[in-house]
């Protein structure tokens, strides 16, 4: 990566020195890109700004389209938001009065509804994204665009979750035989998975005894323990015939395998 930015710049000084603005402005929106994958917020800040300024010299469409990925850019990191919105504003006229349609002004407008509070707005902006993205066939730009759209889906079942939660609390009197919800959520930066415990809670074990579980053979059922590559133990008994395999359920909890014996 570091390899890589330092060409990068480099090309970005030759083209900025030989006068092709739009050029440079290409590759700075390049390494916007690559300091964004490496979470270097000042550096990405910095790539995309110089980016839209050295664009302004370029024709109407490209100046537009810099403007949009510009703010786009900065809304991603979360910084200088009130820039971002102006830009992207300015994205939107200029879009309107040339004709333009851009998958990186609806992805920014929908970041924009999105950080407003309007999730609805926010997922219609994203999909419009998606639809541009899929024509001209950039996955890359689709791919982005279904994580935020999977983010916005999330935080609305959050919110609605939430929402749910007071009114449940409110109507406790009258809703005393619904049974709570368990549900175990896995927080990462911008997603939550949330997984809904359907049954309820196996009640605590009275002692720690294995559960015992009989078998016509126990050399069959070794024999397919060991197929399956599963850590057991044989237990050796003091009178043949009577070992037993000791290994652990999902749960974490001993099993003890023994092979029947007919009553005569």
């Amino acid at each position: 990566m570091p390899a890589l930015a330092a060409e990068l710049r480099q090309a970005i000084e030759t083209a900025r020195l030989m006068g092709l603005d739009a050029d440079a402005a290409s590759g700075l929106h390049m390494l916007s890109w690559l300091t964004q994958a490496g979470n270097d917020t000042e550096a990405t800040q910095v790539a995309t700004l110089h980016a839209e300024r050295l664009s302004r010299s370029a024709d109407p469409e490209t100046h537009c389209r810099q403007l949009a990925n510009t703010g786009r850019c900065l809304l991603e990191v979360e910084v200088d938001v009130a820039q971002a919105r102006r830009l992207v504003a300015a994205a939107s006229s200029q879009a309107a009065d040339l004709g333009l349609n851009m998958i990186e002004l609806d992805w920014a407008l929908g970041l924009i509804a999105r950080r407003d509070g309007d999730l609805g707005a926010a997922e219609a902006a994203l999909r419009r994204a998606i639809g541009l993205a899929r024509l001209h066939e950039d996955r890359w730009r689709e791919y982005e665009c279904l994580l935020w759209i999977a983010t916005v889906q999330l935080e609305r079942e959050d919110r609605l979750g939430r929402s749910s939660g007071r009114n449940s609390g409110r109507n406790s009197g009258r809703n005393r035989r619904q049974e709570p919800v368990h549900e175990i959520v896995y927080k990462a930066e911008n997603v939550r998975l949330r997984m809904a415990v359907q049954e309820p809670p196996l009640p605590p074990r009275a002692d720690m005894r294995p559960i015992g579980v009989e078998v016509r053979s126990l050399a069959d059922a070794e024999a397919k323990i060991i197929a399956r590559e599963l850590e057991y133990e044989r237990l050796r008994a003091l009178v043949a015939g009577q070992d037993t395999l000791m290994l652990r359920d999902p749960a974490g909890n001993w099993v003890a395998v023994v092979e029947s014996r007919e009553m005569r």
